[in-house]
């Protein structure tokens, strides 16, 4: 229920839209690709720099990544230092603008990693999580 009142408000936040060209943007990897896509619909083109499969962890971006978001009206990312590589991206694409944190504002988790405790930056597995990255996107 949640999830289709946000559905509603996204479409109608997006409706202004209709008569332009979809937006082009630019997720970091394929699960903020869909979350972008679904909220925008036809009214935006959405790239995933990482494709299928891909870790966002260790990522090494592409001369055509960085075209790709030099060319982007939005950037969207998780955060949460997931994908240390996109601030190093950003100032080599000239990309003008500042991308879309999709992790702002949420409830973080803990998580073990090689014997310490770390922010878990997985944050969009967490159904409530889920809910505050798409008011992002609306954002």
């Amino acid at each position: 229920m949640v999830l289709s009142s946000i559905a509603v408000l996204a479409l109608s936040a997006f409706a202004s839209l209709a008569q332009a060209k979809p937006l082009e943007a630019v997720a970091s990897f394929t699960v903020i690709a869909d979350m972008v896509s679904t909220v925008g619909g036809d009214r935006v083109h959405v790239k995933s720099l990482i494709g299928p499969n891909g870790d966002p962890h260790v990522y090494e971006p592409t001369p055509g990544d960085a075209q790709a978001l030099k060319n982007a009206d939005l950037a969207f990312v998780s955060g949460l230092h997931l994908e240390g590589w996109m601030d190093r991206l950003i100032k080599a694409s000239g990309y003008k603008g500042q991308p879309v944190v999709l992790s702002e504002g949420i409830k973080t988790r803990s998580m073990d990693e090689d014997g310490k405790r770390i922010v878990d930056p997985h944050a969009w597995n967490s159904a409530a999580n889920g809910v505050v990255y798409v008011r992002n996107i609306i954002a």
